[in-house]
C-alpha cells in the first residue's frame, strides 16, 4: 500500500472538503477507497459540490437498473465505486440479464486488449500475408467458451511459425510436443511426426477471420481475404498456403531435374478460382485434377510447365524469406538445374 505523504494529507485537508472525492482522485493519483479512507481518517467531509443532485438521483433511478455501473459512471462522471454506494443507498439493483450482458462486454473488451493483433486485422506486412495463407490451408477456428483460432504443425514447422508469428502479434501459445500415428491402406499403424499446436484466445482475430470465410474455408475459396491483401503481398500469402497445403515433387534423372510438379491440395469440390485467377495473371500454366486417395477424396491444384515452374518460383521467392527452408531447398534444387 502506497503510504500518505506530509504534502499529500496537506493537500486533502486543503481541497478535500471544497472540491470532493473526484478532484483530490485526480490530482494525487490515487484511488476512490484511498482518498476516502485518509479524509476519514482526518475527519474530513466534503461540501455539497460532491453530493448527488436530484438530476443525477433521478438518472440513477431510470439507469442503473437496466443499464449498470459502467453506463452510469461514463453519463455522470464519477468513479465506480462511488455509483455503487449511492446505488446501494437507493436501494437499487442491476436485473441479471443486464450484468450478465456487461460482464461479457466487459470480458471482450479486456481481451482485445490482452492479445495485440492490430498488425494481422491491417495486414501490415509479408510476414502477416504469409500467416494467413497458412491459416487458410492448415489453421482451425473453434467457439466454444471462449474463441480459439490455432494450427497444428509438425514440431519443426510449429517452431518456425510461432517465431514469424511472435514478431507480428502477442498473447500466442505453442503447446507441447505430442506423439502422432495414423493407419495405412492395410491397417497398419504408423507413428507420423511428433506434432506441437499453436493457439490464439484473441476474439478481434476470431471475428476477423471468421468475416472472412476461415471457418469454411473447406467449401470456399479465400476471396475475401484476398481482397484485402495488397497486391505486393499477395505472392507470400501464396507461399504461406503453399507451405500449409502444399508439396513439390521431381524425378532425377542423369544427376538433372526433371518434371518438377508443384502441388497444392483442397477438399474434393474445392473452388480454385481466386488461385487461377492469380496464375493466369502471371502467366502460369496449371491444371486442377480431383483424386480419390487413402484418407478420402481430394482435388489438387498442379503446375508442371518448367517456364512455369521458373516463374513461379521467381514470384514466391522474390527476397531473402523463403518461408519453410525445407520445401524451398527442394524448390530451389529444381529450379538452379533447369535455369543451367
Amino acid at each position: 500500500m502506497k503510504c500518505w505523504t506530509v504534502n499529500e494529507k496537506e493537500f486533502l485537508i486543503t481541497y478535500y472538503p471544497l472540491s470532493g472525492t473526484n478532484f483530490c482522485m485526480n490530482e494525487l493519483n490515487r484511488s476512490w477507497s484511498s482518498i476516502i479512507g485518509m479524509a476519514t481518517k482526518l475527519k474530513l467531509k466534503a461540501n455539497k459540490n460532491n453530493s448527488y443532485t436530484d438530476n443525477e438521483m433521478e438518472f440513477l433511478k431510470e439507469n442503473y437498473s437496466t443499464h449498470g455501473i459502467e453506463y452510469c459512471t461514463k453519463f455522470l462522471g464519477r468513479t465506480k465505486q462511488a455509483i455503487c454506494a449511492k446505488a446501494h443507498e437507493l436501494n437499487l439493483f442491476i436485473k441479471p440479464e443486464v450484468k450478465s450482458k456487461n460482464i461479457s462486454e466487459k470480458r471482450k473488451i479486456n481481451n482485445y486488449k490482452k492479445y495485440d493483433v492490430s498488425a494481422i486485422i491491417n495486414i501490415s506486412n509479408k510476414y502477416v500475408a504469409y500467416l494467413l495463407g497458412y491459416l487458410w490451408a492448415d489453421g482451425n477456428l473453434m467457439k466454444k467458451n471462449s474463441s480459439l483460432t490455432s494450427i497444428n504443425l509438425v514440431k519443426d514447422d510449429a517452431e518456425f511459425l510461432i517465431r514469424i508469428i511472435n514478431s507480428i502479434s502477442s498473447g500466442w501459445t505453442i503447446g507441447n510436443e505430442v506423439k502422432k500415428y495414423w493407419k495405412n491402406e492395410f491397417g497398419e499403424i504408423k507413428q507420423a511426426k511428433n506434432q506441437r499446436t499453436i493457439r490464439c484466445y484473441s476474439q478481434e482475430l476470431y471475428d476477423f477471420l471468421s468475416a472472412h470465410d476461415y471457418e469454411n474455408k473447406s467449401n470456399v475459396n479465400f476471396f475475401k481475404i484476398w481482397n484485402k491483401i495488397p497486391s505486393n503481398l499477395k505472392s507470400y500469402f501464396i507461399l504461406g498456403l503453399f507451405d500449409g497445403d502444399g508439396h513439390f515433387n521431381y524425378q532425377l534423372r542423369n544427376k538433372k531435374y526433371h518434371s518438377g510438379e508443384f502441388v497444392v491440395s483442397g477438399s474434393y469440390d474445392y473452388d480454385w478460382c481466386t488461385l487461377e485467377k492469380f496464375c493466369v495473371d502471371n502467366n502460369i500454366e496449371y491444371s486442377i485434377y480431383g483424386l480419390n486417395v487413402t484418407l478420402g477424396q481430394v482435388s489438387r491444384f498442379v503446375v508442371r510447365k518448367k517456364e512455369s515452374l521458373i516463374s513461379l518460383f521467381n514470384i514466391l521467392y522474390s527476397d531473402d524469406f523463403h518461408g519453410l527452408e525445407r520445401k524451398y531447398l527442394k524448390f530451389l534444387k529444381f529450379y538452379e538445374t533447369t535455369k543451367k
